[in-house]
């Protein structure tokens, strides 16, 4: 699974962290931002299989939903998990409205998160689970 990349744009380095380890030690490769400035640059770059996103980053309050519109403007078969400790049905629904295929209450299992990473990869093949 060498070749699947991901990237994992979180501003709580401790989650960052976990996120990145979890994954490699999985067989992805992975790319990690902590902020919109280092996304857009890492977007700019390559196409990425799915992108994982925090709404809140830093001082942005919604920051990860400008990255959404980002990913999809630059690659429309990517696709978005999109992670919030403060869900809301306005939130989601505007996450869903922008093309985040799933959005996630923090905090969440690595193995949850890792399950619909996987069902988004396959998501286009025949008989793939819809996550």
């Amino acid at each position: 699974m060498s070749h699947v990349s991901l990237l994992v744009i979180e501003d709580e380095e401790a989650i960052r962290f976990a996120m990145m380890e979890y994954f490699t030690a999985a067989g992805y490769r992975v790319d990690s931002a902590c902020n919109t400035v280092e996304a857009r640059s890492l977007l700019d770059g390559e196409p990425y299989a799915v992108v994982i996103v925090d709404v809140r980053l830093g001082g942005e309050d919604r920051g990860g939903l400008t990255l959404v519109d980002c990913v999809r403007a630059r690659a429309s078969a990517t696709g978005i998990v999109l992670l919030t400790a403060y869900n809301s049905p306005d939130v989601e629904a505007e996450a869903r409205r922008r093309g985040a295929h799933v959005c996630l209450q923090k905090p969440q299992p690595l193995a949850v998160v890792a399950d619909i990473v996987s069902a988004l990869m396959t998501r286009d093949r025949p008989g793939a689970p819809t996550p």
